[in-house]
């Protein structure tokens, strides 16, 4: 429960900062008016796309790495994680335009699917796959980061062994029992 909580908290200030950026761009673009109504409606739009977004491409991460950890960062590893990130990105954005465009703007699923297409998705697809991307670079350099501080471990209580080795070889009664 307590994870889930976390992803909430992470997806919601996600698509705060996500909205604070593009409400930013799009105000001094001029694409958008300073009327309130218009800035909701644009911070709304993106905390559904960010919330489902979130959720759909945490749950192919969490999935993926808690089964395929050993895997991950083998060159077909991260093709594979990769490629599951640009469809779980495909299936987020498609049920976050069905939310947003049946649900809030009272399109009709028929006329929904009618005016979709494949081509309108690949924005959503390459922010999805920089995205992932960096994420999986920072998760690669923490993992090298992590063994190099459990190889300095190994190597100090090796070292420490033979410095006790040493020291009770030159006098038995010189050791500590601490």
């Amino acid at each position: 429960m307590q994870r889930i909580l976390k992803h909430i908290g992470n997806a919601l200030l996600i698509g705060v900062l996500i909205s604070i950026i593009l409400v930013t761009i799009l105000y001094f673009n001029g694409t958008l008016s300073g009327e309130i109504n218009d800035i909701w409606k644009e911070v709304r739009n993106n905390m559904i796309f960010s919330i489902v977004l979130y959720a759909t491409n945490s749950f192919w991460y969490e999935y993926y790495t808690h089964n395929y950890k050993k895997s991950l960062f083998t060159i077909r590893g991260l093709i594979i994680a990769l490629l599951g990130h640009i469809v779980f990105t495909f299936v987020g954005a498609f049920i976050a335009r069905i939310i947003l465009l049946v649900g809030i703007y009272d399109f009709s699923f028929n006329d929904f699917w009618a005016q979709e297409t494949f081509l309108g998705y690949g924005p959503y697809m390459i922010i999805g796959l920089v995205v992932a991307s960096i994420f999986y670079i920072v998760l690669y350099y923490k993992q090298r980061q992590d063994k190099k501080v459990k190889e300095q471990k190994i190597i100090a209580g090796t070292a420490s062994a033979k410095f006790d080795a040493l020291k009770n070889q030159l006098d038995p009664h010189f050791c500590s029992t601490a």
